[in-house]
């Protein structure tokens, strides 16, 4: 990775040479000094503003400098004087921008951050999301594909329940590590055949369609199969296929976001009670990432009684809970994972949580029904991120 410096004549130039070498190295990140081709060739400007009286420098090249620019300052030569000029000329001019300021290992670390999310910005360019069907019941949870396709390079592609129907008449499913647990745990034979079946389905789907990842309207399902989908989400997601449930379209796109930013699998679940004095929440669903619990056990589908649902034991603390639209608004509540429960009144894999300050945000400006639990705190990264993406996002509190 390049950076490129800008600089005014100096009388000192091999001794203003030496103080930006050593802040580069001190930095701890494999960052050269570069030419504006090499900045244009890797599609990420990084502009190392070495000394005061460059603005016009800037000026000149500017119209080829592509998306945000991140201003590096150093705390000598009028550095960060000339990059307060320059950024407030770019804020006028609508082009996000930014200054990096601090010590090399603060200014490292930012610079880590931003390469690592220009590598999930081209992971999220790759991908391409089937809606398999769209609940009715889910009012509020669709997505602006032409807005997020403008932002991201993500494709969502509308298929039919129909077609998913079709495949499982062809039968069979590529046994694997996560089958053969599964097959273990020794649940009833006849529901696990029908489940791995719409397993198999859905792969052959995902590779026929060239898929990364899908939302599947599954109540579509139980009737002409008599088993659900639980199960073969279940595989999908640990096997790194991002796979919601009743064709919500902002799950989807909120899963497949939190899942390549954090590289880890992410459970999909209904908001099932609140306690706003305790600020307790408890949130469930009947299919979980199966490398994402500490345990995991068989049981039916919650609402049909049928199928194989999933349920699961927690050996975790720290939880954020995350959803996003449209890159319009977002919301990020930090909290930890109380217990673990196994209420009959369910859906089967059920967490309850501690979320200070989130009860005004679920019952006054929610953002639709499912919301992602994610291990760890994560919220200003989140934001960090979706604001590299859509510089106008709001955060919800």
């Amino acid at each position: 990775m390049h950076t490129l410096i800008i600089k005014a004549a100096h009388q000192e130039e091999e001794l203003l040479m030496a103080t930006l070498e050593r802040f580069r190295r001190d930095m701890g990140v494999d960052l050269d000094f570069g030419s504006l081709e090499d900045i244009i060739e890797q599609d990420l400007s990084l502009v190392f503003v070495a000394t005061g009286g460059t603005e016009m420098q800037f000026l000149n090249i500017l119209d080829q400098l592509p998306g945000k620019i991140y201003l590096l300052t150093h705390p000598a030569h009028n550095s960060l004087a000339a990059s307060l000029e320059i950024l407030t000329y770019l804020q006028n001019q609508g082009r996000q921008g930014e200054i990096l300021h601090g010590s090399p290992q603060e200014v490292g670390e930012r610079v880590k951050e931003i390469l690592h999310f220009k590598e999930v910005r081209e992971k999220l360019s790759r991908h391409r999301l089937g809606v398999i069907g769209v609940s009715d019941w889910l009012i509020a949870s669709d997505v602006d594909y032409e807005r997020v396709k403008e932002l991201t390079g993500m494709e969502f592609i509308r298929l039919e329940v129909d077609e998913l129907l079709e495949e499982v008449k062809k039968g069979g499913y590529e046994a694997n590590e996560w089958t053969e647990k599964l097959l273990k745990i020794g649940y009833n034979k006849g529901e696990m055949d029908k489940a791995l079946e719409v397993y198999g389905a859905l792969s052959r789907l995902i590779e026929k369609h060239d898929l990364t990842g899908f939302s599947l309207r599954c109540f579509d399902i139980l009737d002409p199969l008599d088993t659900t989908a639980c199960l073969a989400l279940a595989i999908l997601n640990a096997q790194g296929y991002p796979s919601g449930c009743e064709g919500d379209q902002k799950s989807l796109l909120s899963m497949v976001v939190s899942q390549e930013l954090l590289e880890e699998s992410v459970f999909m679940a209904n908001p099932s009670e609140l306690d706003p004095v305790k600020e307790q929440l408890v949130i469930a669903h009947c299919t979980i990432p199966l490398d994402y619990p500490d345990k995991v056990y068989l049981n039916t589908h919650f609402e049909s009684g049928i199928g194989v649902g999933v349920a699961s034991d927690f050996d975790f603390e720290e939880v954020t809970l995350f959803k996003m639209d449209s890159f319009e608004n977002f919301v990020a509540k930090e909290g930890v994972l109380l217990e673990s429960l196994h209420r009959s009144d369910l859906c089967r894999s059920q967490m309850r949580l501690h979320l200070p300050g989130a009860m005004d945000y679920f019952l006054k400006y929610p953002i639709s029904n499912h919301h992602m639990v994610l291990r760890g705190h994560h919220a200003d990264l989140l934001e960090r991120f979706l604001k590299e993406i859509a510089g106008d996002i709001k955060r919800r509190d």
